[in-house]
């Protein structure tokens, strides 16, 4: 089944599966290497009921172009999944 999400106020949802993303939770995180990055973490939810979450940490910068500010993640580093 492809999925097709759509954006809605704080989240994620995709009417043909009935799963929505919500805002994922953001923390800070010492990479295996001793650097400083960030930890998203995302529950997945179908029709209400959770089903699972999952997770990237990486390194992150904030760039600035032309006036604006960009936060630029590097999710190479592995995901974790749970259910």
């Amino acid at each position: 089944m492809a999925l097709n999400f759509q954006a809605r106020e704080g989240s994620s949802y995709d009417p043909g599966s009935g799963i929505s993303i919500p805002e994922p939770r953001t923390l800070p995180v010492e990479l295996p290497d001793g650097t400083q990055g960030t930890e998203y973490q995302f529950g997945l939810y179908q029709n209400g009921e959770r089903i699972g979450e999952l997770g990237f940490s990486g390194p992150d910068e904030i760039i600035e172009s032309d006036g604006w500010r960009e936060h630029v993640f590097d999710v190479s580093i592995p995901a974790r999944f749970a259910r």
